[in-house]
């Protein structure tokens, strides 16, 4: 999997937001320009093993799913401030579909350990983006009234 790095808008960002697109082999019979963006933002630095880490568990959790996926952003933050300890480490996740309502999937994690919020959140990501995926392909039916009485 092959990374860009962009720099987004100044204004747009917090601290140490970067842009990343990943480009992926195009699937037989798929335009080239399929690429998902994955934006990281928030309070905590975001370092190489971050990024690799995030990396790993995003192709895991929605690998499958990447070709409907439009874009990403995760937000990382320490919810009480580098001086405090406990279950401060916050991954909140976004996803934007393609599909025709885009509405965004989220999902957020907290945790002491800031690996372990983005690991669950990655987990919890996958189960939701199946979850719409199958509500777009598999509407709810509309009841009659004859079977409503």
């Amino acid at each position: 999997m092959r990374w860009l790095a962009r720099a987004a808008h100044p204004s747009d960002v917090l601290s140490d937001s970067i842009l990343l697109v990943r480009s992926r082999p195009p699937v037989y019979g798929e335009d080239m320009d399929t690429d998902m963006q994955i934006e990281i933002r928030g309070h905590i630095k975001a370092t190489d093993a971050i990024r690799d880490h995030i990396d790993r568990r995003l192709r895991t959790a929605i690998g499958r799913f990447g070709h409907r996926v439009r874009s990403v952003t995760i937000r990382l933050d320490d919810i009480n401030g580098p001086a405090r300890g406990g279950n401060d480490k916050a991954c909140h996740i976004e996803a934007v579909l393609d599909s025709p309502r885009r509405n965004p999937v989220v999902v957020e994690e907290v945790h002491a350990d800031l690996y372990s919020a983005i690991t669950r959140a990655a987990e919890r990501l996958s189960v939701a983006v199946r979850r719409e995926l199958d509500r777009l392909r598999h509407p709810p039916r509309e009841r009659s009234s004859a079977t409503a009485s």
